[in-house]
């Protein structure tokens, strides 16, 4: 009788062992599963961040080199307008010694038909 007890104690001993072994698996699966799945997430928001920073980063490199491109551009117009006025200012001096030297000539020239006049002998 006792024996049997015993044995019947056992059995619903081991039963429930089994019982409360099943519930911390349960328990231990969901824990990792919801540890797993924060990782998860959270390797996601990590991997979303740093795409928008590289996206940041790519914008704001594309923004300067437009920025340069346009600094660029401006320099190269001022360039272009100060060659334009300076070819301006050389031809417009290049004219003004032209005529300056047309002048002299012509005074030269003045001059020495005075002279030559001058030492014509008079009849």
């Amino acid at each position: 009788h006792t024996a049997e007890s015993y044995k019947e104690a056992a059995a619903a001993n081991a039963v429930d062992a089994k019982e409360t072994a099943k519930e911390k698996a349960n328990e231990a699966n969901e824990y990792l599963g919801a540890k797993a799945e924060n990782a998860k997430e959270s390797a996601q928001s990590s991997k979303d961040a740093a795409l928008n920073k590289g996206q940041e980063v790519k914008e704001s490199a594309k923004a300067n080199a437009e920025a340069a491109k346009e600094t660029a551009a401006n320099k190269a117009d001022e360039a272009s307008h100060k060659a334009e006025s300076a070819k301006h200012n050389t031809m417009a001096k290049a004219q003004d010694a032209k005529e300056s030297a047309k002048e002299t000539y012509a005074d030269a020239v003045d001059s020495t038909q005075d002279k030559l006049e001058q030492t014509k002998p008079r009849n």
